[in-house]
């Protein structure tokens, strides 16, 4: 009884210095990501390429190297599955946000709604919400090539995601 009232002691006091030790926010938990789902509304007409550019608020990045923004962050989805997909991360500055330029082309076209999603990495003790991803530099073209005037970009942010602990024995 002794060695199992021990252990309870032990294991009570681990999680007590994770939680402790993870900042909660109003008693929740600060999110580590933050997934953004991109969609096209306005049009009927196919939708060749897509050129728009997410502002970062601070403590939000991206994964990227020299090549762009990496796959595990930026994925064609929904309509734009199949389609290519390439971003390009600029880091924050002290004088300017950072911004993610995503480029989304497809030569049978794709209907307007959902054409990506943006994982970002949110760094220790910010908490984003929608409001903190504008979308600016909205460029959208039909299979031709030709500007679709009507057409836009609007952002949903899909989930923020807590740090998980593992469990360890």
């Amino acid at each position: 009884m002794k060695h199992w009232l021990g252990n309870l002691f032990t294991i009570t006091m681990t999680i007590a210095v994770i939680v402790a030790g993870s900042s909660p926010v109003n008693g929740a938990l600060p999110p580590t990501k933050a997934v953004l789902v991109l969609s096209t509304a306005g049009t009927a007409s196919k939708i060749g390429g897509v050129n728009v550019t997410v502002m970062l608020p601070a403590g939000v990045t991206v994964q990227a190297d020299a090549n762009g923004v990496s796959p595990a962050s930026l994925t064609a989805s929904g309509q734009g599955t199949g389609s290519l997909i390439l971003g390009n991360y600029k880091p924050a500055t002290a004088t300017s946000p950072g911004t993610v330029n995503i480029v989304l082309a497809s030569l049978s076209g794709i209907n307007a709604g959902e054409f990506a999603r943006l994982t970002c990495d949110v760094l220790d003790g910010n908490s984003p919400n929608l409001s903190s991803f504008p979308a600016s530099a909205i460029s959208i073209v039909d299979v031709n090539s030709l500007p679709l005037p009507n057409a836009t970009v609007f952002i949903s942010l899909l989930d923020t995601i807590p740090p998980t602990f593992a469990a360890s024995t």
